[in-house]
Order: C-alpha cells, then structure tokens, then sequence
C-alpha cells in the first residue's frame, strides 16, 4: 500500500487474498477494518507492521485458517475475528504481539493450543463456538486476565480458573448441566438455567429457571448476593409454584431477589431467617398470588423497595406488614378493592404505590404512619375523608388522578403536603379547599370540568414561593391573574374566552413573575385550525365567566385534542378538518 500517512483502512466485499507484510510501510494506521470479504486464509505476516494499531476489526470474513505468525510483532488494542469459521487457535498465531483485547466470538473454535492466546490479553471474548471443554493450560500464560466469557458453548463442567487471580468477571452462561466447582475463586455458582454471570470474588449474580433450581445447590448459597427466577420462556401457563418457608434458607447474604411468574402462594414466614437482615430488594411480577390471609408474611428490617406489581392480588390480610422497616410498597397492576384496618401495623414505609388497581375505599388506620409519598392513580375512588387518610400527617406527595372524583374533600390534615394531583377526574368546583396547605407549591388539577378558579389563599399571600398549578383541559373561559405573584401555569385545551385571554396575555407578558405554559402554542396553533380561545362573547367585545355551552364546548375539545397536547398527534388528526362555524373560536390569525 502506498498511503504512507494512511490512519484508519475500511475495505468492505472486495477483497480474497491479503498479500504478506502488506501493511508494513503504514506507520501511522490506527484502525483496520475488514468486513465480508471472502478471505478464507490468513497468511504469515499478513498483519506484520510498526504502528500501535487500536483496532483490527476480521469481522465476518469467511476466515477458516490463521497461519503461524498471521500476526507478526505488532501492537493491537483490540483484535475481533467474530463471524467467522474458525476451529483451531495455533500456538503461534500471534507472536510477538501486544494484544489487550481479543474476541473470537461465532466460530467454530474448539481448541486453542497452548500460547494461542497473546499473553498480554486481560479481556478474552470465546462465546458462541463448540467448546466442550476449556482447560486452565490453554490459557494460563494470561496472567493479567480481568474477564472471561466462554457464553454458549457445550461445556459439562468448567476447570479450576483459580490461577487467574485478577479475574473480575466471568460468564459461563448458556451452558449445559454446568455443576459447581468449589475451586474457583470463591466458588461460581451454576446450575441447570437460564444465564450465570459469575464474578470469581465475593459478589455475583445468578439466575434460576424455577425454585427447585434454588433448592438443590445448598453449598454455593452462601455467597449469592443477587438472585432471579425466572422462566426460560415466556409462556401463559398460570404460576402454580408455592414459596416455602426453607426454600430460600441458607441464602445469608443475599440483597437482591427477583421471582417472576413462579408463585400461586407464599407460606407463613417464607422470608424468615437471614433474608430478614441481609434483603434490600424484593421483586415478585407475573405471580398469582390472589390473596395473602396469613400474617407476618412480609418481615424485613431494612427493605428499601417491595414490588408486588402484577401479581393479581385481590386482598391483602391486616398485619401481613407488621413489624417492619420498607422504604417503598409497590402494589401496582393489582385487583385490590380495598385496604384493610392496619395493613401496616407498627411498620415504618416512606413510600406507598398503588396505582393500576380497584381501589374504592381505605379503611381507617390502614395506612402507615411515617408515610411521605401515596399514588392511588388509576383507581375507583369517588371521594377520599380525612378519616381515610388516618396517620398521614406527614405526607409530602399525594397523586390521585385518573379516579372518579367530583369534589376535593378536607385535606386540612395533610399539613405536610407539598404536591398535590388530582388530574383527570371530573370536578367542577373548588374553593378554599387548599388554603389550609401551607406548604404546597405544586397542584395539577388538569383534566376536569372547572369552571371557575380562584388562586389558593397560600398564592394569593405568598409573593416569595414559586408555584406550579397545571390546569390543562378544563372548560374555563377566564382566569383572574395578579401580576406580583410567581406562579407557572399550564393553562392549554381550555375554551378561554378571546377578549379574557388577551387581558390574561398581557399579564403574562408583562410580568417577570408569570410563566405561561402552553407547549403546543407555537407549533400546532400556528396551522390556524386548532382553536385557542371562544368567541361566543365577542360580538360584545366583553369578557365574562359564564360556562361555554355543551354543544360548543364538545366541538371545541374535538378541535383541540383531549388527553394531552402534543403537537404530531393534533396536527395528524385535524389538518384536514376545517372547524364550522368558525365564528364560534378564535386562531391566531384572528
């Protein structure tokens, strides 16, 4: 080649023979990349040159043969020969080089003669071949090896990987019947399943088919920190799995478990033992746990997250909580109708979801005390007392949209409440039911049918919090702004009245304080057939409250979008209609 000052060569489908020292001359190449050529065979001193190269890139190359010394004194950072057919690694294939990174992944290598591997590699990459066995010997002039992954291969059982004491990772996964080795490091952990990723130090992760896969390797429990089960395939056969009280005995150090589309019950104290200290992270999804009647079935001391989301709970015993220390309850995706008296009894949660479910009632005392955050979205509740929200003084963050409520009860008692949703539900009135919330800076009350809004006392008396109040997709027609106030509002999808919005624009407008968000404002209001404003009153030229009649109002909702304003979808469905009467709204170009 004559590029002296050449620094990266792609050659792509061109090439089936590459001639001997060919590179030589290139003192500056960085990168070589050859993909689908049909090359076949490597010769001697193929890749024999002076320059530090970073990348040699064979990738899918038809190569079933690398001679002695195809690769001659060079350094390389990173070597792929993935995607191609090869079966033998020579001893001499690469002599005298400096390689980092080797990956010879999807060939059909079986065997790599001693010293086929350069002794500088410490990431070596032998997935997707036909290794039934990989011995120490072949590779144990890789003294500063750091990661090993021999992934889908046809491995019985793996050999004593104790030499490599710099190794951090290793993946054995995707093999056959591979059994434990107590020899290697602190002993890697397989059994009959899906994917082991094994680091040969003190932590690792493993992941199990079904609970019997559990059970039968006693020895190696003691070291699992994180722990999956889970099915092979994704198939619509009902869990029908109990989770015994032994089951997970001798797992002492375990902080992560996941159990997916296993269970149909859990027995009374199944968390018991070590997991009641050791556990930080409990995951159950796709169960059919239907209800759960015993108590103390939940004990921890330290849990930060329970999740029990999509598991079709129906009921939910008193006390099955009791006695214990959980950061945050997920009880999302479920059939619940109801919480019972002292779901929670004596347990400390921060945290409670429960969004997704049935949920129409909430028994006094059933919510923990020492509660920050509650989500009961995508509910059934008509109305929420004072007397259901029992112990919650201290609640920070209430959402509660998408349920079915027509008025805001009492919530004087929620002296702590900083963010509040009440978002799509169907209320037509509020008046002074947040002035008792002293600290509240956030209230989405979007997706109702207010008429009137009347700022909380907490706005109108403050002039150094900053608030958000959203109030999207209502139906009201005016909005009375006081310019000294620090307020953001989303204020889009209502049938403002024409003449009250521009009274309220120059307000907007004017005060440094006021931040009007309308986000589909600029784009789709533009096409001048989406309606931002009525002008029933117009030809009076004056600005009045009165509610929009329905007939106007459904035609205005139409026009504009119902859900959320987003600029594609409202544009895609209504560029083509033309709105009549168009006396009725106002458009920009008005």
């Amino acid at each position: 080649m004559t590029s002296k000052n050449l620094e990266r060569l792609v050659i792509i489908g061109q090439l089936k023979r590459i001639e001997s020292s060919t590179f030589r001359d290139n003192l500056f190449l960085k990168f070589i990349i050859l993909y689908r050529n049909d090359l076949n065979t490597i010769r001697a001193f193929t890749f024999y040159f002076e320059s530090k190269l970073k990348l040699l890139d064979l990738k899918n190359n038809n190569i079933e043969d690398m001679k002695s010394r195809s690769v001659f004194n060079v350094q390389i950072q990173t070597v792929d020969l993935s995607y191609n057919r090869l079966s033998i690694l020579l001893s001499d294939t690469f002599t005298y080089c400096f390689v980092v990174k080797l990956l010879i992944k999807h060939n059909k290598l079986s065997k790599i003669e001693t010293g086929g591997v350069p002794e500088t590699v410490n990431s070596l990459h032998l997935d997707y071949k036909n290794f039934h066995f990989l011995a120490t010997k072949q590779i144990d002039n890789l003294k500063e090896l750091e990661e090993l992954t021999i992934s889908h291969n046809k491995q019985s059982h793996v050999d004593n990987f104790s030499v490599f004491r710099q190794l951090k990772n290793l993946d054995v996964s995707i093999s056959p019947s591979i059994l434990t080795n107590p020899t290697i490091g602190t002993a890697c952990i397989y059994c009959e399943i899906k994917a082991v990723f094994c680091k040969c130090e003190e932590t690792f992760w493993i992941a199990c088919e079904s609970l019997d896969d559990v059970s039968n390797h006693d020895i190696t429990k003691r070291s699992w920190t994180q722990l999956s089960i889970e099915p092979k395939k994704c198939d619509e056969t009902p869990p029908d799995g109990t989770l015994g009280r032994y089951d997970l005995a001798g797992l002492n150090n375990l902080e992560q478990l996941f159990i997916i589309k296993q269970l149909k019950r859990i027995e009374y104290k199944a968390f018991d033992h070590a997991l009641k200290q050791s556990l930080r992270y409990l995951v159950l999804y796709g169960n059919s746990l239907g209800y759960f009647v015993r108590r103390h079935t939940f004990i921890f001391d330290y849990l930060k997250k329970l999740s029990l989301v999509n598991n079709s709970i129906t009921y939910i015993d008193p006390c099955v909580f009791q006695n214990s220390k959980i950061e945050t309850v997920d009880l999302s995706h479920n059939q619940q109708q109801l919480l019972p008296d002292y779901m929670f009894c004596r347990c400390h949660v921060t945290k409670l979801i429960v969004r997704h479910n049935k949920l129409s009632k909430i028994r006094t005392n059933a919510l923990p005390e020492g509660l920050r955050f509650l989500h009961l979205d995508h509910n059934d509740f008509y109305f929420l007392s004072t007397t259901q929200l029992n112990n919650t003084s201290q609640i920070e963050e209430l959402t509660l949209s998408h349920n079915r409520f027509t008025f805001v009860d009492d919530l004087s008692a929620l002296q702590s409440l900083k963010k509040l949703d009440i978002s799509f539900n169907n209320i037509h009135k509020v008046s002074n039911e947040f002035d008792s919330l002293k600290h509240l800076t956030v209230l989405n009350l979007s997706g109702n049918n207010l008429i009137k809004f009347s700022f909380p006392a907490l706005v109108t008396n403050n002039s150094s919090t900053h608030f958000l109040i959203l109030l999207a997709y209502n139906r009201l027609k005016n909005l009375h702004l006081d310019p000294t106030k620090a307020v953001t509002l989303a204020l889009f999808g209502n049938p403002w009245n024409c003449r009250c919005l521009r009274n309220m624009e120059k307000i907007l407008l004017s005060s440094p304080r006021y931040v009007n968000s309308i986000p589909c404002r600029e784009v789709e209001l533009h096409s001048d057939r989406i309606p931002y404003c009525t002008m029933i009153d117009s030809y009076y030229d004056e600005c009045n409250d009165d509610q929009i009649p329905d007939e106007q109002f459904l035609l205005f909702r139409r026009l504009f979008g119902t859900d959320k304003c987003d600029s594609v979808r409202i544009f895609q469905e209504h560029s083509l209609y033309v709105p009549t009467p168009p006396i009725l709204f106002g458009y920009p170009s008005a």
